[in-house]
């Protein structure tokens, strides 16, 4: 019996091992720190900023079959076996609905300790816009969804820009599309994943010009907000937020 946070590291594990081709595949580095009783856990899959694993859950993993431990000195480092594989699969299998299956990898990224040590201003505005959505009634609370949209995705691009180092884009918060596109183009994205890429900046456009419709309560075209408007606006830049990160994050 393995417990919830469990499962979760293993799926964390195996989906950090598949962002890697298998020709590249590595054991994952444990090494403890003197700021955290967690192990980090070092490999080029993992999220950044990832918290690392509470030692325990990495023994009852191994104990269950599910990783393979070797020692390294100091350090121990684990693979994930078949049955470790399987089990994910399971899992997987177990959870998938439609819904699942778009809105869980999202989930689970914009509410991690990673994405928010990464994106912190960008992390509590959306994490705002998502609490008040599903309760707001009022006019007003529609149009505050608008306004923490809009701060969420300027931020998550600041937050980008200088994550990645990049000194070319432009200063001005406002110019979100045009920034985010010299965050790709530094980090080469070329050939199909430039195209998706260019789709992936289009969509993202689309998204920044419906956040203010929202925050202005639809005056410019003479409508009346409705609750669906709001939800569409906060479940739209998380999407947004979500594509961008893992795109510049976890490049080719």
């Amino acid at each position: 019996m393995l417990s919830e946070e469990q499962d979760e590291l293993l799926i964390k594990l195996v989906e950090a091992a598949r962002r890697q081709p298998r020709s590249e595949r590595q054991p994952f580095l444990l090494a403890k720190t003197v700021s955290s009783h967690n192990y980090l856990v070092i490999h080029p899959g993992m999220p950044p900023n990832d918290p690392g694993a509470y030692p325990a859950d990495i023994d009852l993993l191994i104990g269950a079959g599910l990783l393979l431990p070797q020692s390294h000195g100091n350090h121990m480092s684990v693979d994930i076996t078949p049955a470790g594989f399987a089990r994910y699969a399971s899992l997987q299998r177990n959870r998938t609905s439609v819904s699942h299956i778009v809105e869980e990898p999202v989930r689970r990224m914009l509410n991690s300790a990673g994405f928010e040590r990464t994106y912190p201003a960008a992390f509590m505005k959306i994490r705002e816009a998502a609490n008040v959505a599903w309760a707001a009634e009022s006019h007003s609370q529609w149009t505050t969804i608008g306004h923490l949209c809009r701060e969420a995705v300027q931020a998550f691009c600041t937050e980008l820009i200088n994550r990645h180092k990049v000194s070319s884009a432009s200063t001005n918060p406002a110019n979100v599309v045009d920034r985010s596109r010299f965050v790709l183009r530094a980090r080469n994205v070329d050939g199909t994943r430039g195209a998706f890429a260019d789709a992936l900046l289009a969509y993202w456009g689309t998204v920044v010009h419906l956040v203010p419709r929202q925050e202005h309560g639809a005056t410019k075209e003479g409508k009346s907000l409705r609750p669906d408007d709001a939800r569409r606006v906060v479940f739209q830049t998380m999407m947004v937020l979500y594509e961008v990160s893992q795109f510049t994050d976890y490049p080719e």
